[in-house]
């Protein structure tokens, strides 16, 4: 097998990785919704584990977006994780689309804000 076949081979496939990490990264940006600018291919969480444990990272963006949005986006690698930070959309997740989101997978960190993952 050529040498220059598989070097290409990568370079498509790394191409490839890097396009879909992109446009996953940009969905809530084209759509306006608040989130973080995401660090590939790690996503918000690269100081998590070195520095900073996972409930002080997720305390932080929520005392960063706390007041100025409904719900804000954060990623962990690429997948997209909601903090919900207005109380009437907690009521409604909980109690009227229950049904929708009884297994999603939900963290209650306090009375003022819900994490979902999907």
């Amino acid at each position: 097998m050529d040498i220059s076949l598989i070097i290409l081979g990568f370079t498509v496939i790394l191409l490839w990785s890097i396009f879909t990490i992109k446009k996953k990264y940009n969905y809530f940006k084209d759509r306006g919704i608040l989130h973080l600018k995401p660090y590939w291919p790690l996503g918000n969480f690269w100081k998590v584990g070195l520095s900073v444990h996972f409930i002080n990272r997720v305390n932080e963006i929520y005392r960063n977006f706390r007041g100025s949005a409904k719900i804000c986006v954060f990623y962990i690698f690429t997948i997209p994780v909601y903090i919900i930070l207005d109380i009437e959309v907690i009521k409604n997740i909980l109690v009227k689309d229950f049904e929708s989101f009884h297994d999603r997978g939900m963290k209650i960190k306090n009375e003022m804000m819900l994490i979902l993952s999907f």
